[in-house]
């Protein structure tokens, strides 16, 4: 859509621009927790339990959540009751030594 705006008052003077409408109201952004395993635990063995809990401020609800290790997604969770969210991650495709950071990545 074109829009234009015209000076009537004097020289005539036409600003245009581009209206890309309806236009999008961003909500708050999801909150989610890592609960767990808890924070310095030792990782070991082919099925390790993740959870985590999410919620959607915004009221849109949430579409998805994915645990990280690192920044690499290891796994994806599936909502088990409420606003949690689990997983089973097999830690035996990552070498014993490492350590990192284990996260959870809500989207709504």
């Amino acid at each position: 859509m074109l829009i234009q705006v015209v000076n009537t008052n004097g020289p005539s003077a036409v600003v245009s621009g581009l209206f890309f409408g309806p236009s999008l109201a961003l909500g708050p952004p999801p909150v989610v927790s890592v609960t767990s395993p808890g924070t310095g635990a030792t990782l070991t063995g082919t099925a390790v339990s993740l959870s985590a809990t999410a919620t959607s401020p915004g009221g849109t609800g949430i579409a998805s959540v994915v645990f990280q290790l690192n920044g690499s997604t290891i796994a994806t969770g599936t909502l088990s009751s409420g606003s949690t969210y689990t997983a089973t991650w097999d830690s035996t495709s990552v070498a014993n030594t490492t350590t990192g950071s284990l996260t959870a990545v809500a989207t709504d």
